[in-house]
């Protein structure tokens, strides 16, 4: 695929060579930063991708992203309209981590161009979106319950109807409730 040629969008980024130990400007970052040549591959990263991760820098670095994607085929998808010059909108993805647990991520990916407006790598911000899906899945499941009992007469009713959907939100076979007199 042709690289794009965008001169009126020249940007200039500073990435330390590969072996270099201050790896890319934005090190102080709260999000993690991949410098990708144009098949993927890693040349650069902040320590804040390796900690997101759980790798090492070094270990990062020879992988590319379809080895830490858990969408392999939407990643690709991704890095091929992006050599095609579109502009990708901020996306979100599940990324592998090193022991093999998968994290949702947001990300915002564009490829950097010189001063004459030839594209020189690519540069993916990353930000693990873990308890923001969480913090959504919470209110998703207070909203359920909220509609569910909106027409309950009965406490029984209630107790049962909260019992089923807590019990498919904990994804457990069974969820009960037990009133207990105390007395």
């Amino acid at each position: 695929a042709e690289l794009p040629h965008i001169p009126d969008k020249a940007r200039v980024f500073h990435v330390a060579p590969r072996g270099d130990r201050q790896g890319l400007k934005g090190e102080q970052s709260q999000d993690a930063i991949f410098i990708l040549d144009f098949a993927g591959r890693h040349s650069a990263v902040n320590q804040r991708a390796a900690n997101l991760l759980g790798y090492t820098r070094e270990e990062l670095l020879n992988l590319s992203t379809h080895e830490i994607s858990a969408e392999p085929a939407q990643s690709q998808e991704f890095l091929q309209r992006l050599m095609k010059g579109e502009q990708i909108p901020l996306y979100e993805r599940l990324v592998r981590k090193k022991d093999a647990s998968v994290i949702p991520v947001e990300i915002n990916v564009e490829l950097v161009y010189d001063t004459h407006g030839g594209p020189i790598h690519i540069q993916s911000v990353v930000r693990d979106i873990t308890e923001r899906k969480q913090a959504e899945e919470r209110l998703a499941l207070l909203a359920q319950i909220s509609e569910w009992t909106r027409d309950i007469e009965h406490a029984s009713e209630l107790m049962a109807g909260v019992a089923d959907v807590l019990g498919r939100h904990l994804q457990v076979k069974r969820c009960l409730f037990n009133e207990i007199d105390v007395e």
